[in-house]
């Protein structure tokens, strides 16, 4: 028992180090610094046997590297030796949302798809069932019904379902806005999305241009203060140019006529 113990301790340290490593790979030698953090983890699974809270953290924790690393299918990998381990519903529904994105990312779409629906289902009808004074609860679930709807419309628009994406866009914006506020940035990137589908496939460049500016308040409200000029901000420059894109069709479509 009291070598099951250490070893566990030992395990647990090798997470913290772990952490320690991620958290330094900011600078020149990101990279670097991740593969030291994925060696720990790495050590620190066989130690973890006993003890399936720890091992679903150094699991989940190595998926998240992987990922980082652009090694999608072996981060797959590790979120579902974690999901064969994990008991806890949140940490299932998390763990299953990052499988779901693995799939996206190694464009096997149609599975990914079924995941999220899944989900959804899934959330959406534990959160009608929820007593209202678990407001807190009803709020977080909400707001990951919103991401699972955004993510199922994406995938609605890359096989060509624009009306469908347009109707889950419209459902995940909702839900955002009731979850978050009016200027949370998980809403941002739905309003982006659906300016994009009525910029291309509904061509109404008009209603475009109302989403992108709409985007554009809420990462300026999110930007770093403390940048000398807020429009170096990518997310604000590639809003900036949709603006920009969106206004001179329409100064040529008005000059046309």
């Amino acid at each position: 028992m009291k070598q099951k113990n250490n070893l566990i301790q030992q395990g647990h340290v090798l997470i913290s180090l772990a952490g320690w490593y991620y958290f330094q790979s900011n600078n020149s030698d990101g990279d670097d610094q991740l593969n030291k953090a994925l060696d720990c983890l790495k050590q620190s699974e066989s130690m973890l046997n006993s003890n399936p809270v720890l091992l679903v953290k150094c699991l989940d924790n190595q998926g998240l590297i992987y990922r980082l690393l652009g090694e999608f299918r072996i981060a797959l990998n590790k979120y579902q030796q974690a999901l064969q381990v994990v008991v806890d519903k949140e940490t299932r529904s998390a763990l299953k949302m990052h499988i779901a994105d693995m799939l996206v990312a190694l464009e096997e779409p149609t599975e990914a798809l079924s995941i999220y629906q899944d989900l959804f289902m899934e959330i959406s009808g534990t959160t009608s069932t929820t007593l209202s004074t678990h407001k807190e609860q009803q709020q977080q679930d909400l707001g990951m019904c919103g991401v699972l709807l955004h993510n199922i419309a994406s995938i609605y628009v890359e096989q060509g379902e624009h009306e469908l994406a347009l109707e889950k866009f419209l459902e995940a914006l909702e839900m955002k806005q009731i979850a978050g506020g009016e200027h949370n940035l998980e809403l941002a990137k739905t309003l982006n999305a659906l300016g994009a589908i009525y910029a291309g496939f509904l061509d109404d460049k008009l209603r475009a241009l109302e989403y992108f500016k709409q985007v554009l308040l809420i990462t300026r409200i999110h930007a770093n203060t403390d940048d000398d000029n807020n429009n170096d901000n990518m997310d604000i420059m590639n809003t900036l140019q949709n603006i920009s894109l969106m206004e001179q069709d329409l100064y040529g479509e008005r000059k046309s006529k």
